[in-house]
């Protein structure tokens, strides 16, 4: 084959003349250096690369990525990193950042402000205690994972300048932490779609923290300590199809609490200490699919408890104090 022919091929398939590190596979713009017990950055990796593995290594910083101003793709779990010392700048291309299962401590938001094409964010599985930065925009980010920290605290203050902060935050995981505390936080994400808080400490949210966000069709808020849920949590809740409070302490499900949350297909309140259910509990929610109440103290139930449930497929009320 001449080398015209061959370099016409090299082209229409993708392909690189960039070396690759005997330590990693490579293929097109993919670089794959995990596993290596490495705490230094392989050298010969492709300038061109766009999709970059260094997950389960030995780093404990995160190594100098100036030279890949392609890059889409880092993925750098598993490692030991406890301190971020690095200038996003140089790589503005990115959209997905994956830092979990690290040693990050602190996470400054607003360090990643170069980054305005970030559309996925994993910090889960670190030794965080708060998450700061609320102050930057992060126009492309959907999804954000914090989940499997130390995060004790959401609060944050109205920042008229930056009122638009996550315009696009969808998906919000902060389960697994040690949260008793939510004010204002929520307010900034008004493009949230699913909310995961469960296994945290919270014993109740105020409303300003929900109020805002008339997109939420997920929220996971079980295994907590939950005492109640008012009606005034789902004033904007139109869109919300999955609810699930179980395994808190609640006693009680106020009268027209879904009222204006009529398309919920999933309700769990099982693992709680409801006692009663009254006739107007349910009355609101004739899409309603699947409703869990198992493992309650139920004792007594309205005989017009689930008038109007027509859509319901599964209902589990075993474990509970009901004499028929």
């Amino acid at each position: 084959m001449t080398f015209t022919l061959f370099a016409l091929l090299v082209y229409r398939l993708g392909l690189s003349y960039a070396a690759c590190p005997d330590v990693c596979e490579c293929y097109n713009t993919t670089v794959t250096c995990s596993g290596i017990n490495t705490s230094l950055l392989p050298i010969d990796i492709p300038a061109n690369t766009v999709f970059l593995y260094l997950d389960n290594n030995s780093f404990t910083t995160l190594p100098n990525l100036s030279t890949f101003k392609h890059l889409q793709f880092l993925s750098i779990s598993r490692n030991n990193i406890s301190t971020l010392d690095i200038r996003w700048d140089a790589t503005p291309q990115l959209k997905f950042l994956n830092l979990s299962m690290n040693k990050l401590s602190t996470f400054p938001l607003n360090s990643l402000d170069n980054l305005t094409n970030l559309q996925t964010l994993d910090l889960s599985h670190n030794h965080l205690s708060n998450i700061v930065g609320l102050s930057s925009s992060f126009p492309a980010l959907k999804y954000l994972n914090a989940g499997y920290n130390m995060i004790e605290r959401l609060i944050a203050t109205v920042d008229k300048q930056h009122n638009q902060a996550f315009p696009n935050l969808h998906i919000l995981e902060l389960n697994n932490n040690n949260i008793t505390i939510i004010d204002m936080y929520l307010t900034r994400f008004k493009a949230l779609k699913k909310l995961v808080l469960s296994f945290n400490h919270l014993t109740s949210i105020m409303l300003s923290s929900l109020l805002r966000n008339e997109y939420l069709e997920e929220l996971y808020l079980d295994n907590n300590q939950l005492y109640t849920i008012t009606n005034s949590w789902f004033t904007f809740k139109k869109k919300l199809r999955y609810l699930d409070v179980s395994h808190n302490k609640i006693q009680d499900i106020e009268e027209n609490l879904f009222k204006s949350s009529k398309n919920i297909l999933l309700l769990n309140f099982s693992h709680n200490k409801l006692d009663i259910l009254k006739s107007s509990t349910f009355q609101h929610l004739s899409n309603l699919t699947y409703l869990y109440l198992h493992n309650n103290q139920i004792s007594y139930v309205s005989e017009h408890a689930f008038n109007g449930l027509t859509n319901l497929v599964e209902i589990n009320m075993s474990n509970n104090s009901i004499t028929w």
